[in-house]
C-alpha cells in the first residue's frame, strides 16, 4: 500500500494564522514605541518638574518615578515578544505569553504605545490590546504555534558575490522605511487636522490599510505586466497577497495562499537582447508604484470638497505604501527568497555572472511559450550559469535543465552525471512545486539511471508532501515505481493514463519533450525491471546457503 500524507490539522493552521495576526500587533507596538519613548520620557520630566516645584514629599515624588518607569517596562514587553518570535528565540513563547498578559492589563489609554502609531484618541484603545492579548494567550498557549510564527524557520536568504546586496543596504533599505512611514502618517495626520477632515476609527484604519497593500501590489505587479507585454512577453503567473493565479499545462489556476507578496512570471517568446527586456520588465514595477502614489497624493490633497472626501485616509495610506515601495524596492536587497527589483535591475546591467542565470532561466522559460525543446538550449549557458550558482534550489534546477538537454539529444551518461548533482542540491524550500521535482527525479531514476533505491526515495518523498498536482509527470513516477516493483500491468495502466493528459498539454517544446518521454517509459516497460542492490546481495547469499553441503554427523 501506497504512504498517505499524514490529514490536515485545520485547527493548527487556525493557531498559526492567530500567532501571525499577534505578531504582527506587537510589531505596531514595538515600531510605536520607537516614537513613544521620548515623549514618555518627556511626559515623566515634566510630571517630575510639577511635584518638585509643588515641594512633594519624596516618598509621592518616589512612587511617581517608579510608575512612569513601571509602565514604560510594560510597554517594552510587546517589543521583545515581537523580536523573539521574529527570531525563533526558544523564550519566544514565555514573551509572547507575557506581552498578551500586558494587552489584557487595565493599563490607562494613554499609556498605550500604539496610540501614538494610529493617533485617533478616539479610538477604544483599551478594548483593542485587550482583545489582542486575549488572542495571543489563546495562540501562544500551544507550543508549536511558535515555530509556524518564527521566520527562523525559514531558509536564510543567501548573498552571492555580484548580487549587489549587502547588510549595509538592507539595513538602509530599514531605516528609509521607518523613517518614510512615521514621517507620512505625521504629516497626513496633521493636514486633515488642518482640513477639518474626519479621522478614521482604528478598525477602520487598519481595514483602510490592508486594502491599501493589496492596492499598491496590484497596481504594482501590474506595471511588471504591461512592461513585459511591451518585452514581447508571456504572462505565466499573477499573485497579488494571498491570491495567485499561474499558468500551468495550458490552464489558469487559482490558489489561495498565506502570503501578503506579489509575484509576476512571465516568459519572453524570443530571446533576443534578454538582459535589455528583463531590465525593462523588471523596471516596470517602480514605475507603476510611483504613478500610484503621485496619484494617491494628489487625490488627498484634492479631496477637501469632492466626492471621495470621505476616503481621504485611504488615499493618503496608498500614497504613503506606493511611495515606500518605490524607494526602498529599487534599494538592492534579499530580504526572503527573493530579490528586490533594485537588486535585478543591478544584476542585469553589470553583465555579471546573474545576467546569465537570467539568460539560462528566460532561454528555458521560453519553451512553455514556443516551440524551443530542451536539445535546444544553450548547453554553454546553462553550465556557465549553474556553476555560478553552486548551491541552492535555482542551481538545482540548473542542472536538471541540464539533464533534460542531454536526454533529448540522447546523452544519457551526460544526462545521468547532472541528475546526480541536481539531487545532491535539492532543497524544496523555495520551489513552487516540489512535489513535482520528486516525480521528475522518481521518473528519471528509474528510467535512464535505474537505481531502484533512489527512485524509491524520491517516490516516498514525493507521497510525504500534501499539495500532489496528479499530472502527466506524476503518472510518470508511479508507472516507473510500478514497474520497480514488478507490476507490469498497472504500470502500463498508469503510462496510458499519464501519456492522456499529455495529449491536452499545449503544443509547446516544454510539453512535446514530456510526451516524448513517455516513449521512453514504454520502452522501458517492454524490458524486466531491474534489481535493487539490496536484493541482489540478498539473493546472493541465500544461494551460497542453499549450495553449501549438509555437515555429515560424526560416528560415536
Amino acid at each position: 500500500m501506497e504512504a498517505q500524507p499524514s490529514p490536515f490539522n485545520s485547527d493548527q493552521l487556525l493557531m498559526g494564522q492567530l500567532g501571525k495576526f499577534v505578531r504582527f500587533c506587537f510589531g505596531l507596538e514595538a515600531l510605536s514605541l520607537i516614537a513613544g519613548i521620548p515623549i514618555f520620557l518627556i511626559a515623566a520630566f515634566r510630571l517630575s518638574l510639577k511635584l518638585g516645584w509643588q515641594q512633594a514629599s519624596s516618598t509621592l515624588f518616589l512612587i511617581t518615578e517608579m510608575l512612569a518607569l513601571g509602565m514604560l517596562a510594560l510597554q517594552m514587553v510587546p517589543a521583545i515578544a515581537w523580536w523573539t518570535l521574529k527570531k525563533g528565540n526558544r523564550h519566544a513563547r514565555v514573551w509572547a505569553l507575557a506581552a498578551s498578559v500586558v494587552n489584557v492589563l487595565p493599563l490607562p489609554a494613554v499609556s498605550r504605545s500604539w496610540m501614538i502609531f494610529s493617533g485617533l484618541k478616539h479610538s477604544p484603545a483599551g478594548l483593542i490590546t485587550a482583545l489582542i492579548g486575549v488572542a495571543g494567550l489563546i495562540a501562544f498557549s500551544r507550543g508549536p504555534v511558535v515555530s509556524q510564527v518564527a521566520d527562523a524557520a525559514k531558509p536564510k536568504p543567501q548573498r552571492l558575490p555580484g548580487d549587489g546586496t549587502s547588510k549595509a543596504a538592507e539595513r538602509l533599505a530599514g531605516v528609509v522605511a521607518v523613517a518614510w512611514l512615521f514621517f507620512c502618517l505625521h504629516f497626513w495626520r496633521v493636514w486633515g487636522r488642518g482640513q477639518h477632515l474626519r479621522q478614521s476609527d482604528f478598525l477602520v484604519w487598519v481595514a483602510e490599510v490592508q486594502v491599501a497593500v493589496l492596492i499598491c501590489i496590484a497596481i504594482h505587479e501590474f506595471g511588471h505586466v504591461l512592461a513585459g507585454w511591451a518585452s514581447d512577453m508571456k504572462l505565466r503567473s499573477f499573485q497579488v497577497g494571498p491570491f495567485r493565479w499561474s499558468h500551468r499545462r495550458g490552464k489558469w489556476k487559482f490558489k489561495l495562499l498565506a502570503s501578503m507578496g506579489g509575484v509576476t512570471g512571465m516568459a519572453p517568446t524570443r530571446l533576443t537582447n534578454v538582459r535589455g527586456r528583463s531590465a525593462f520588465f523588471t523596471f516596470g514595477g517602480p514605475v507603476a508604484s510611483l504613478v500610484l502614489a503621485g496619484i494617491g497624493c494628489i487625490a488627498t490633497l484634492a479631496a477637501k470638497g469632492h466626492f471621495w472626501e470621505g476616503s481621504w485616509t485611504l488615499l493618503s495610506i496608498i500614497a504613503t505604501i506606493a511611495s515606500l515601495d518605490f524607494m526602498v524596492n529599487l534599494i538592492p536587497q534579499k530580504p526572503e527568497a527573493q530579490y528586490s527589483d533594485g537588486a535585478r535591475i543591478y544584476q542585469l546591467v553589470t553583465n555579471g555572472p546573474w545576467a546569465q542565470v537570467e539568460q539560462a532561466f528566460s532561454m528555458v522559460a521560453s519553451s512553455l511559450v514556443t516551440s524551443r525543446r530542451p536539445r535546444d538550449y544553450d548547453i554553454d549557458v546553462l553550465h556557465a550559469a549553474g556553476n555560478f550558482l553552486a548551491r541552492g534550489d535555482r542551481g538545482m534546477l540548473l542542472r536538471l535543465y541540464s539533464c533534460t538537454h542531454y536526454l533529448d539529444t540522447g546523452q544519457v551518461p551526460e544526462a545521468v552525471a547532472s541528475l546526480q548533482e541536481a539531487e545532491t542540491l535539492y532543497e524544496g524550500g523555495a520551489l513552487q512545486s516540489p512535489a513535482g521535482i520528486c516525480a521528475l527525479f522518481v521518473f528519471l531514476n528509474a528510467i535512464f539511471k535505474r537505481d531502484v533505491a533512489a527512485a524509491e526515495l524520491w517516490w516516498q518523498r514525493l507521497q510525504a508532501h500534501r499539495d500532489i498536482d496528479y499530472d502527466a509527470e506524476y503518472w510518470q513516477a508511479r508507472a516507473s515505481i510500478l514497474w520497480l516493483q514488478g507490476q507490469t500491468d498497472e504500470a502500463r495502466a498508469a503510462c496510458e493514463s499519464g501519456y492522456a493528459l499529455a495529449l491536452e498539454l499545449p503544443a509547446a517544446g516544454a510539453y512535446d519533450y514530456t510526451r516524448s518521454g513517455f516513449d521512453a517509459l514504454r520502452d522501458a516497460l517492454n524490458e524486466p525491471p531491474p534489481v535493487a542492490l539490496a536484493d541482489m546481495l540478498n539473493a546472493i547469499a541465500s544461494e551460497e546457503v542453499a549450495a553449501e553441503p549438509e555437515a555429515v554427523p560424526e560416528a560415536t
